[in-house]
């Protein structure tokens, strides 16, 4: 089901648009080179593969031949790349390969690949004109979870070990800037205090611990000027923290109180005004997307389905239009989606608070239809 929630002008729809088939979804990335628009789908119990639009729907571009849990994109000198986290083997869930791949001007060739022990998330960033790939790493190769992160070089060819961070039962990393000092976030599970770290110039030191227990992923956004951090607790609460210049630290100023297990956050814009994705893997609700208004997070619509987990989210924008993609496991399906910003009812017109619309695109279809004014139609 779709429930709108709160005034339909701070509310925003989700037609459903496309279905990708996958044998178990894990994440998805959406990315540009030059003027085309790309999507990196990887795939844990199938071959993991990237598509390109035609203009009207994501078609295969290629098909990668390895299984994996994450995957990400990013460029370096304006090549592009792909970094995933590949299914461990079996005989040894605590070992996992990491491939770097590099694009050849007409697809996705392999450049490098490392082994470490258990990774949940790869980040790229650069930080003074250095390239870094952060690894996220759960648990040592012998199943500890004690264990530090990694952080690699990286300056288009080589990959090299730049640092370890002392980190416990890392589960994600992000990387922001404030004020021309770089700083590197680190999501921490199983009770242990999540971390952040700063550039010295030479290295990356702890500068802050987060007391939110059992990190589960982490990202950060902009609004009325100030840097902010959303860290997803799992099952407990979302934590937002906002850059405090005077006291040199990102300071706790609100939580978000949710039902389930909420396990990660996808920013976007969409008419000049931020929004938020939320995803989560149990609860009534599974996704939800909330409204930044009056300096807190306005929630405006919900997505439920009676079981299953929202792995990733990610989004792009064409034409004017934009999308969120997201990799749900209760049909093992990646789901495009069409944003709307929702438009209030024309004068006179009378319309609920709350709408419930059946998951389904035809009964989208149909309401957008029955009410044109939803998508600021005449």
């Amino acid at each position: 089901f779709i429930v709108l929630r709160g005034q339909f002008a701070a509310a925003v729809l989700l037609e459903p648009k496309q279905s990708l088939p996958v044998a178990k979804g894990s994440g998805a990335k959406a990315f540009s080179i030059a003027s085309e628009q790309f999507l990196a789908v990887a795939d844990y119990e199938g071959d993991s593969k990237t598509y390109r639009w035609n203009g009207t729907q994501f078609i295969v571009a290629q098909t990668l031949p390895f299984s994996a849990s994450h995957i990400a994109a990013f460029e370096w000198d304006s090549v592009p790349y792909l970094v995933a986290i590949k299914r461990p083997e079996e005989g040894n869930i605590y070992k996992t390969s990491m491939q770097l791949l590099k694009w050849d001007s007409t697809s996705f060739q392999a450049h490098r690949s490392f082994e470490v022990g258990l990774v949940r998330n790869a980040h790229f960033f650069n930080a003074s004109g250095t390239g870094f790939l952060a690894v996220a790493v759960y648990q040592s190769e012998d199943g500890a979870g004690d264990t530090d992160s990694l952080i690699y070089s990286f300056d288009g060819d080589t990959l090299g070990e730049y640092q370890k961070l002392p980190t416990k039962w890392a589960q994600d990393m992000t990387s922001l800037e404030v004020n021309g000092e770089y700083f590197l976030v680190v999501a921490c599970g199983a009770a242990d205090e999540s971390k952040v770290f700063r550039w010295d110039g030479t290295a990356f030191a702890l500068h802050q611990s987060i007391n939110a227990p059992s990190g589960a992923s982490v990202v950060t956004f902009s609004a009325d000027g100030d840097r902010w951090i959303a860290l997803a607790g799992g099952t407990s609460d979302t934590q937002l923290l906002r850059w405090n210049s005077t006291a040199d630290l990102f300071g706790a100023q609100r939580s978000i109180a949710h039902s389930g297990s909420i396990k990660l956050w996808e920013p976007f814009m969409l008419d000049g005004e931020l929004y938020l994705a939320q995803g989560g893997d149990s609860g009534s609700v599974l996704v939800a997307v909330y409204r930044w208004r009056f300096g807190a997070l306005l929630p405006t619509i919900d997505l439920a389905v009676e079981e299953g987990a929202i792995t990733d989210i990610s989004h792009f924008a064409i034409d004017n239009q934009m999308y969120l993609v997201m990799t749900d496991s209760t049909e093992w399906a990646v789901r495009v989606f069409r944003t709307y910003p929702i438009k209030a009812p024309p004068k006179g017109v009378k319309a609920p608070l709350k709408v419930v619309i059946k998951y389904k695109a035809a009964a989208v279809s149909a309401v957008t239809s029955a009410c044109p004014w939803l998508r600021g139609e005449a």
